[in-house]
């Protein structure tokens, strides 16, 4: 499992906090890689190259990411690295982060 991973700050003058984590997250064993950006540094590109490196990194494959469907830009993050989309599931919920897209990356 990695965790934690810290790459170079692609905005030195700024103080900057990501996260990325890859964990198994079902029985059948699907690695799937997650991200948190602070909002202040959205939209920078700083999750993409954040991403890519974890990816260059991480040769695990295939690998899983799971995103509310309405995160278009997580979405589009994930497309620049290479995942694809998979398939959409709805979650029987009120909570609107409860329907999602699954994407993958594969080999």
């Amino acid at each position: 499992m990695i965790s934690g991973a810290r790459f170079p700050n692609p905005l030195p003058d700024h103080p900057l906090s990501i996260h990325i984590r890859l964990f198994s997250w079902t029985a059948e064993g699907k690695r799937e890689v997650g991200y948190w950006i602070d909002r202040a540094f959205w939209g920078r590109g700083v999750a993409t190259e954040a991403l890519s490196a974890f990816l260059c990194l991480e040769q695990t494959r295939p690998l899983y990411a799971g995103v509310a469907k309405h995160n278009v830009a997580s979405i589009r993050v994930l497309q620049k690295c290479g995942f694809k989309l998979s398939h959409f599931v709805e979650e029987a919920s009120n909570d609107a982060d409860a329907s999602y897209v699954l994407l993958t990356l594969a080999v």
